[in-house]
């Protein structure tokens, strides 16, 4: 196979449209090629949403905002991935995948408030990426990485990888962060600590002027991996809630009233949001 795509369910040139329920898994796609992942939010869409979702196994990124050149409708806007599960996605090139992807193929527009909030990404593979941002991610403005769990527990994994020198724009806020061994490249500087990135972008984790995320084993009830589940059943992916001495428990920030982000009525579980202080991750605890 040689050609990039497709993707297993995605939307292109979409406005206020939704995906959800959906398990999306092994979809495949060229060697070195983009694509083949679980789902897409992809050019030209405004108002769309991926929420309540399972994606795992995929060559590709299981969640993937983009904005492609050629588009009819310019501007990528106002999209959001929210209370999803990806589980080792990126099987074919982990270094140039993620658990979640974003990237504009327009370097002069502006693709504002796409958040990305409340999801679980766990990846076991070698050298696997959690949030992946690819082609400029300096376009993204008012967007939000927030409240979601990132953990990797393959060797040589990145929590967080900019494959461009440009800086992203997104703001990181109140995740969870773990890995065997702390990586997280940031346009053209990679970090091995978070002091240190916060140092050098301020604003990254920070609220009210102190830390909002977390960096332990999010105590997920498990086992892990899940696989296949034979279409979307949240009775099957009981291993993605968290413990009850987990840390992501009442550990998230409240991104409504901070940011304005409508959270949604429920999580993937269909607990409803918030109950009390906002969790960490796509399950929300009574």
């Amino acid at each position: 196979m040689a050609a990039s795509g497709p993707v297993g369910i995605w939307f292109y040139e979409c406005l206020n449209s939704t995906i959800q329920f959906c398990e999306s898994h092994h979809n495949k796609t060229g060697v070195g090629t983009s694509d083949g992942g679980g789902f897409d939010i992809d050019g030209g869409c405004q108002g769309c949403t991926v929420q309540y979702c399972y994606s795992h196994d995929n060559y590709g990124s299981g969640y993937q905002i983009y904005q492609f050149s050629d588009a009819t409708i310019k501007g990528l806007s106002g999209n959001t991935i929210r209370f999803n599960i990806s589980e080792n996605d990126g099987t074919q090139a982990p270094a140039s995948k993620g658990g979640v992807l974003v990237g504009t193929a327009e370097s002069s527009r502006a693709a504002p408030n796409n958040n990305i909030h409340n999801n679980t990404i766990y990846n076991g593979l070698a050298s696997a990426n959690g949030f992946y941002l690819f082609s400029n991610p300096n376009q993204f403005s008012a967007s939000y990485f927030a409240n979601n769990i990132v953990y990797m527990t393959g060797t040589g994994s990145k929590v967080i990888n900019s494959s461009t020198s440009l800086t992203p724009a997104y703001l990181c806020i109140g995740n969870c962060y773990s890995s065997p061994s702390t990586s997280l490249k940031w346009g053209s500087a990679t970090y091995t600590t978070f002091s240190n990135w916060r140092t050098a972008y301020p604003a990254q984790e920070t609220v009210a002027g102190s830390a909002s995320f977390k960096t332990a084993n999010p105590s997920l009830v498990g086992p892990l991996p899940v696989g296949n589940i034979g279409g979307f059943d949240p009775l099957a992916l009981g291993s993605y809630k968290t413990q009850g001495a987990s840390v992501c428990r009442n550990g998230g920030q409240n991104i409504n009233s901070l940011y304005g982000i409508d959270p949604g009525p429920r999580d993937l579980f269909g607990n409803a949001v918030p109950q009390g202080v906002n969790d960490i991750g796509c399950f929300e605890s009574a």
